[in-house]
């Protein structure tokens, strides 16, 4: 009786122990499966939301340009059509009057006969007008009335963008603009400004630092009053604002001086010079000696009249 009782409940025993692992066995498998089925509805949702929301960062990002870029492209578009117009309508007129106002690009400019303007007053020709241009050693002297960016010859344009005055290419609608080519680079500007009251006044010229002290402003400079000149302009002011010293010493501005006086002296203007409140200084007459220039200079008086001796 005992063994059996033994047996019975060594049984009872084992198979409590083969139920317990089985139940682990089981438990792991359904913890398994469910992990499973919850990581696989967790990626389906996660793929949903994509799809709701427009895909990854990428695809947002596409969506959020896709508007501003369009608008950007009509923008570019609606402008190269107008520039085209504009280019068709002024190419394609044959002779026009000209007048400062046209040239200056300003609804307040004055109107200058066609008397006055001179051998620089467009004649009438064909579609394209070059500008006036000069040669000297090395070197090309532009000057521009209006719309250079329709005259220019492709080795000018290559010019002025070796020397980073692109920016500039407009200015001609604006004031009359002279640019200066030295070696197949343009290494300086003036701008100029023609007055309601018949006058005209030089209000900038650069050149760059690197091409001073090579004569080259007096020849820019020069032919920029000679242009003047041929519009009938008798009275032109600037101001000298340079600081450049010259190499062999001297007051800083005193090689600007220098150019000026010689460019006015050159094209037949005596000058006045005076001080930023119109109090005169000193006068340069046609006969002066060019080497006794600098004796005029002054430091507070900056101001140049060039006023033409008929």
């Amino acid at each position: 009786m005992r063994s059996k009782v033994r047996s019975r409940s060594r049984s009872k025993v084992r198979s409590r122990g083969r139920s317990k692992v089985r139940s682990k066995v089981s438990r792991k498998r359904y913890t398994k499966r469910h992990t499973r089925k919850r990581t696989k509805k967790k990626t389906k949702k996660k793929i949903n939301r994509k799809i709701q929301s427009g895909g990854g960062p990428v695809e947002r990002w596409k969506q959020m340009l896709r508007g501003p870029l369009l608008i950007l492209g009509i923008i570019v578009a609606v402008g190269a059509l107008v520039r085209w117009r504009q280019t068709r309508s002024d190419g394609g007129g044959g002779a026009q009057a000209v007048n400062v106002a046209a040239t200056v690009g300003a609804a307040d400019a004055p109107e200058v006969p066609a008397e006055r303007m001179g051998s620089v007053a467009l004649q009438p020709s064909a579609a394209k007008v070059s500008p006036p241009s000069k040669k000297f050693a090395h070197g090309e002297i532009i000057f521009f009335y209006k719309k250079m960016h329709t005259d220019l010859t492709e080795s000018q344009k290559q010019a002025i963008k070796r020397g980073d005055y692109s920016g500039h290419i407009g200015m001609p609608k604006i004031m009359p603009t002279g640019f200066l080519i030295y070696q197949g680079i343009c290494v300086g500007i003036a701008h100029l400004a023609l007055k309601s009251d018949g006058t005209a006044k030089i209000g900038k010229v650069e050149i760059k630092n690197q091409y001073q002290d090579r004569h080259l402003c007096t020849p820019f400079v020069s032919f920029m009053i000679e242009q003047l000149k041929l519009l009938g302009i008798k009275l032109i002011n600037m101001r000298n604002a340079s600081n450049t010293k010259s190499k062999k010493g001297g007051p800083p501005g005193l090689p600007a001086h220098i150019c000026y006086c010689k460019a006015a002296l050159q094209n037949g203007y005596k000058i006045t010079i005076s001080n930023d409140y119109e109090v005169k200084y000193k006068d340069i007459n046609l006969n002066v000696d060019i080497r006794d220039l600098p004796n005029y200079f002054s430091e507070d008086n900056r101001c140049l009249s060039f006023i033409l001796v008929s």
